[in-house]
């Protein structure tokens, strides 16, 4: 098991750094989420209403993780749908970074996208 990163590195760094990964995909958060995404808990959970943007920033704080060596991410909910939108927000933002060679993190990884089931996006350095 890889350790807590959020333990290894200052919040105010990882605070930075996603900040620096947002800017790079293109993505700006509301000022709620902003709140969840500087948090350096590793639990946190988002409580709020329809249009808050919680797929949005759940995709966003996956996408980001998934930068760092043996990180292992899930996405759960009651019913495959719904964990399905975190997961697609993901692969979007994976998409929108690009590499100086004009490749994208997307690009880097592999997707296992079984008609019916368990969806799974892993990358060369271990994360999925």
């Amino acid at each position: 098991m890889p350790p807590n990163i959020c333990r290894m590195i200052p919040a105010n760094k990882l605070v930075a750094m996603k900040a620096a990964f947002a800017q790079k995909i293109g993505y700006t958060p509301s000022a709620g989420q902003a709140m969840v995404h500087s948090s350096n808990k590793r639990f946190r959970i988002v409580i709020a209403g329809a249009r808050f943007g919680k797929s949005m920033g759940g995709g966003f704080e996956g996408a980001f993780y998934l930068n760092f060596p043996d990180f292992r991410i899930w996405c759960v909910a009651p019913v495959y749908e719904l964990a399905d939108k975190e997961f697609n927000w993901c692969l979007e933002f994976l998409t929108r970074y690009k590499m100086p060679d004009g490749r994208s993190l997307f690009d880097l990884g592999k997707l296992s996208d079984p008609s019916k089931g368990s969806r799974t996006f892993s990358l060369p350095w271990g994360s999925f």
